[in-house]
């Protein structure tokens, strides 16, 4: 339940993922034009410029062929969800069904997984870490997955996440707090008792998809 997730994790992942988040209607125009742009001087299909409802929709409802009909779908099932769940619902859906790390499901098991805790017992930090992997821990986080390590890289992702979460909330200091959390941040026994193999992970076994429902 919504209840249960830290409501640091929710302002973490719109910070994280789509700024506009709660003023769009599911779609972003200028964005999507960009990734276009983006796609057509790289002279191939890698598409980008996702919402998360448009995230939501892919990782329900499709597959992951990067194909111009997948985005076009990803777009009309974006407005159905927008039309019938209110915002606060689309993120509750995505925050439990997208994958965290390898058959780990739902922040509720990335919790217990990555920190050895229950969701509500997690920290700004660690609330962080969680947003800043998506929507692809294969690009984020797979290479550390083992080592249980936050890399340079990651650890600026998370930077500018604590960043924009202070521009998305003034009333707090997330910077401030983000660098306190930091100190005492540590990974979970779970995580530092996986098999040293997984630190070669592809992107067929951990590419951030949703459980399909």
């Amino acid at each position: 339940p919504r209840r249960m997730i830290p409501d640091d994790f929710f302002k973490a992942l719109v910070a994280a993922e789509d700024a506009k988040f709660w003023r769009h209607d599911g779609i972003l125009i200028d964005s999507l034009l960009s990734a276009l742009e983006s796609n057509l001087k790289a002279g191939r299909v890698k598409f980008g410029g996702s919402t998360i409802t448009m995230q939501l929709a892919k990782n329900l409802y499709l597959d992951r062929d990067k194909v111009i009909s997948r985005k076009v779908q990803e777009i009309a099932l974006a407005w159905v969800l927008e039309q019938n769940l209110s915002k606060a619902e689309i993120l509750e859906l995505y925050a439990n069904a997208v994958e965290f790390a390898p058959s780990t499901y739902g922040i509720s098991k990335a919790a217990k997984v990555y920190f050895n805790k229950s969701v509500g017992e997690m920290s700004v930090a660690e609330s962080l870490f969680l947003a800043s992997i998506l929507p692809s821990p294969t690009r984020n986080f797979s290479e550390s997955f083992c080592q249980a390590r936050i890399s340079q890289g990651l650890r600026r992702r998370m930077q500018n996440v604590a960043t924009g979460l202070s521009t998305l909330s003034r009333e707090r200091d997330f910077m401030k707090i983000y660098a306190t959390d930091l100190e005492n941040f540590s990974f979970g026994v779970n995580l530092n008792g996986c098999d040293r193999d997984r630190s070669r992970l592809s992107e067929k076994t951990f590419e951030g998809r949703a459980k399909r429902f």
